[in-house]
């Protein structure tokens, strides 16, 4: 818990010094939490057991999740979990999101609900900002990094990608899709599963790029990666050895 620095309290403070009940301001050098919660401590104060409620107008989620493209973050919360010694905190947590910031765009208006553990997420995300609606249901896990796991399913609507600094070219472009994954890995070499695309609608200025269905299909084995794409603009198997590709553009 290095990262908090100097903790400083002003509240009521309840029960023993092992087992007590916090209502009231942490003041951290990630920022300030109102809290009421209960917090027991067990391994010579090492291990940290949690649970009730949280608020934050500033917090510095950056340093807190040791992650370059997030910010500060300002939600009210409830949350349960833990925070044993050399591990990340892991529990469950329900959010309503007054602001976040990811990737030098602040989204607002959001609400969590899921687990985390400091590999990644397992729950619900919904988001109403002016330039994304999104509704995002299921896993990213990243707890093996060169076999990440992405199985969810995500509505898209009248998304910016520029405005989000997701996409450098478009501005102005609108994004809406339906898409459903289920996909392990990092790379063509060992990526196996499935994704689906549908209702996918991109429209910039006066042009505008539609299509009703694409899937892709990934399978390794030893020798090969087997890969196969089917939409109304381009289909056909993919094999890749020496990075070379058998496809059929439409």
């Amino acid at each position: 818990m290095r990262e908090f620095g100097l903790i400083s309290y002003q509240g009521n403070i309840s029960g023993f010094l092992n087992n007590l009940v916090a209502f009231g301001v942490f003041r951290t050098d990630l920022g300030n939490i109102s809290s009421d919660i209960s917090l027991r401590f067990e391994n010579h104060l090492h291990d940290l057991h949690y649970s009730g409620s949280l608020k934050t107008s500033g917090f510095n989620l950056s340093r807190f999740l040791s992650n370059d493209a997030l910010g500060t973050v300002v939600m009210k919360a409830t949350t349960k979990g833990t925070k044993l010694m050399n591990q990340p905190f892991k529990g469950k947590l329900t959010a309503m999101v007054d602001k976040v910031d990811f990737n030098n765009y602040s989204y607002t208006n959001a609400a969590f609900e899921g687990d985390y553990d400091g590999n990644g997420f397992n729950g619900n995300i919904l988001i109403k900002d002016e330039n994304i609606d999104a509704d995002f249901s299921g896993i990213i896990d990243f707890r093996n990094p060169r076999m990440p796991v992405f199985d969810f399913d995500l509505m898209l609507k009248n998304t910016d990608l520029h405005a989000l600094n997701l996409l450098k070219q478009y501005p102005g472009s609108r994004l809406s899709l339906h898409g459903t994954t289920n996909l392990t890995g990092n790379n063509l070499d060992n990526l196996n599963g499935n994704l689906r695309i549908s209702e996918l609608k991109f429209v910039n200025q006066n042009d505008s790029l539609e299509t009703e269905l694409i899937t892709f299909n990934s399978r390794t084995d030893t020798d090969y990666t087997n890969i196969s794409i089917d939409s109304e603009y381009l289909t056909g198997p993919y094999r890749r050895t020496q990075s070379y590709l058998l496809c059929r553009v439409r």
